[in-house]
C-alpha cells in the first residue's frame, strides 16, 4: 500500500511539474521553428509543414523526457527507508497532500487536466463515429465515367491506394473520411456548381492529402492537442501545420493540373459560393472549429510565396505567451534544479507559528546552516527542533520534531521528515489529537549573518539554536 501511494505521488508530482514546464519548452520550440523559417528563408509549403510537425514532435518527446526524469527522481527519493513517523507514512493518501501547499496544487493541476483530456477524449469519440457515417448517410455513387476519371485523376497524381468518390448532401465542404479505405465525398451543390475541371482540380486537392497521409498525421495531431489543451504553443504550432498542410495540398494539385491561375479561380468561384476548400479530415478541423484558410490560399496563388504580413494581435499574443512561458520557467526550474543550488553561505530560517485553540501564542523565527539543529520551547507546553540538511547533487531534506510537555517530561507526539524544496516554501502542518494545538513550520532558505548564527524570536518564550 506504501509503495503505489508513493508511486501514485510520483506521477502526481511529475506530471504537474511536467505541465508547468510544458509551457515554456513548447513556447521554446515554436520560437525556434519560426527563426529557422525566417533565417533560411523557408517558402516550400512542404518543408514548412514537416518542420512544424517536428516541432510538435519535439515538444511532446521533451515533455516525456521531463515527466520521466521528474518521476524516476521522484521514485529514487521515495526510495529511501523512511523512518517509522516519517511523513510518508502520516500522509498516505493524496486527498491529505493538502497539508503541503505545493503539493496540493500539483493535485488540483493534474486533476484539471485530467478532466480536460477525458472531455476532449469524449468529444473526439462521438466527432469520429459522426464522421463514419458521413460514409453512408445521404450518399450516392458516381457513374462510370467518373469513376474512370477518378482513376486517371489518382494517376496523375501518385496515389496508390484505393479510393472511392462519392456525392454528398449531409456536408458543404469536400472531405476525406479514413485512412486505410478512404472515401472523398464531395457536397451536391458544389459538385452542380462548379464545371468538370473544376471539380477535377478539387478532387486533386482531395488526393493530395491521401497522397501525404494527412488523415493519420491529422489524428495523431488531434491527440497532441487533447494533451496539451492546456499550451498555447502547441496549439499555435497545430494550426500552422492545418494550413501549411493546405498550401502543400495547394501545390500538388496544381502540379498534377499544370494550370495554377485556373486552379485559383476554381478556389475564387468557390468562395463567391460561399464554399470551403479545406478539408475536414473525418474530425480534425471540424473538431476544433478551424475557419477556413480559403482567402489566404487564393492570395498565395496570386501573388507566390510572398512573406506573410505582420499581424499585431498575434505578435502581441506571443510576446504575451512567451513572457509567461520565460516567468513560468524561470519559476519551474527554481524548483526541479533544487539540487544544483548552491547553499554556500545560506542557511535555514524556520518561520513557526503556534496556536492554541485559535490563539496566536508565538512566531518564533529560528536560523541556523544546514545540518545544525535548530529548537525552540513555548513555558514547558511545546518543544519544536527542526533541522535541514542539503547533500550535494540532492533535493533538501528537511525534519522537524515536536513535544508536549507531559508532567515531567517531554514526549515526542510528531515527527515528520520529508524531502522538500526550500525554494519552494514547503510547510509541515500539525493539529493535536485534541485540537488544542495547531502548529505550522515553514523552512525558508535565508542569507547567514556574517557574525555567528543567531535565533530571532519574536515571543518572549525560551529559544535556542544548537550548533
Amino acid at each position: 500500500m506504501a509503495t503505489s501511494s508513493l508511486e501514485l505521488n510520483a506521477v502526481v508530482f511529475a506530471l504537474g511539474w511536467t505541465m508547468i514546464q510544458s509551457m515554456w519548452q513548447s513556447s521554446v520550440v515554436a520560437l525556434s521553428t519560426h527563426s529557422i523559417l525566417q533565417m533560411f528563408g523557408i517558402t516550400n509549403a512542404n518543408v514548412r509543414c514537416k518542420l512544424f510537425c517536428f516541432a510538435m514532435v519535439v515538444c511532446t518527446g521533451w515533455s516525456l523526457a521531463t515527466f520521466l526524469g521528474l518521476y524516476d527522481s521522484q521514485v529514487a527519493i521515495g526510495a529511501k527507508e523512511p523512518s517509522s513517523t516519517s511523513v510518508y507514512q502520516v500522509f498516505t493518501s493524496i486527498s491529505e497532500f493538502d497539508r503541503f501547499d505545493s503539493y496540493n496544487s500539483l493535485c488540483l493541476l493534474v486533476l484539471f487536466w485530467l478532466i480536460g483530456c477525458i472531455v476532449l477524449s469524449f468529444k473526439l469519440m462521438f466527432d469520429v463515429l459522426t464522421t463514419h457515417r458521413l460514409k453512408h448517410q445521404n450518399t450516392t455513387i458516381l457513374n462510370e465515367d467518373w469513376q474512370i476519371k477518378l482513376a486517371q485523376l489518382k494517376h496523375q497524381i501518385g496515389v496508390r491506394k484505393d479510393v472511392a468518390m462519392r456525392l454528398s448532401q449531409s456536408i458543404s465542404v469536400p472531405c476525406v473520411i479514413g485512412y486505410v479505405k478512404p472515401v472523398i465525398l464531395i457536397p451536391t451543390s458544389l459538385f452542380l456548381g462548379l464545371n468538370p475541371q473544376q471539380v477535377e482540380m478539387i478532387v486533386l486537392h482531395e488526393l493530395a492529402h491521401v497522397r501525404r497521409h494527412d488523415v493519420l498525421i491529422g489524428f495523431v495531431q488531434v491527440l497532441v492537442r487533447i494533451v496539451f489543451f492546456f499550451s498555447p504553443a502547441v496549439h499555435h504550432l497545430s494550426n500552422r501545420i492545418d494550413q501549411e498542410r493546405e498550401h502543400a495540398c495547394d501545390d500538388l494539385a496544381i502540379q498534377a493540373c499544370g494550370d495554377a491561375l485556373s486552379y485559383a479561380r476554381t478556389l475564387q468561384t468557390c468562395a463567391e459560393m460561399h464554399l470551403v476548400i479545406s478539408p475536414r479530415f473525418a474530425f480534425v478541423n471540424h473538431y476544433f472549429g478551424r475557419n477556413s484558410m480559403l482567402k489566404q490560399r487564393i492570395l498565395r496563388l496570386f501573388v507566390g510565396n510572398a512573406t506573410h504580413p505582420v499581424n499585431i494581435r498575434n505578435l502581441t499574443g506571443g510576446v504575451i505567451t512567451l513572457v509567461t512561458s520565460m516567468i513560468i520557467a524561470g519559476c519551474s526550474l527554481m524548483f526541479v534544479n533544487e539540487p544544483d543550488l548552491n547553499v554556500e553561505g545560506k542557511g535555514v530560517r524556520f518561520e513557526i507559528s503556534i496556536k492554541k485553540n485559535g490563539e496566536l501564542l508565538a512566531q518564533p523565527k529560528l536560523v541556523s546552516t544546514f545540518g545544525q539543529a535548530a529548537s525552540f520551547e513555548l513555558e514547558k507546553q511545546i518543544k519544536i527542533v527542526s533541522v535541514a540538511q542539503k547533500p550535494k547533487g540532492q533535493r533538501s531534506h528537511v525534519e522537524s520534531s515536536i513535544y508536549q510537555f507531559d508532567g515531567d517530561k517531554w514526549v515526542l507526539v510528531w515527527s515528520p521528515s520529508m524531502d522538500a524544496v526550500i525554494t519552494q516554501t514547503p510547510s509541515f502542518e500539525f493539529t493535536s489529537q485534541d485540537d488544542q494545538y495547531r502548529i505550522v513550520i515553514k523552512p525558508r532558505l535565508a542569507d547567514l549573518p556574517s557574525t555567528t548564527p543567531v535565533v530571532s524570536n519574536q515571543t518572549t518564550a525560551k529559544s535556542t539554536a544548537t550548533y
